[in-house]
């Protein structure tokens, strides 16, 4: 399993964080309202990122988005 940086677009913002699945395919079948990047914007600290990680949220869990935004 892997942690996929996604982001979760809900109208006048998004919600970003980590989301742990096999691939970043499963993510977009199981949730298509995520967008997955291969890597991440530049506005991002190393801090940053490994904040998001610390709480990432495993994708067999269910409730994903859910769960992200309540992080």
């Amino acid at each position: 399993m892997n942690d996929h940086l996604v982001s979760y677009e809900y109208g006048t913002g998004a919600i970003w964080g980590f989301v742990r699945a096999g691939s970043a395919a499963e993510i977009t079948a199981a949730v298509p309202e995520l967008d997955v990047y291969d890597g991440a914007p530049p506005w991002f600290t190393s801090q940053d990122l490994a904040d998001m990680q610390a709480g990432s949220v495993d994708l067999a869990a269910g409730d994903v988005i859910d769960r992200l935004m309540h992080q």
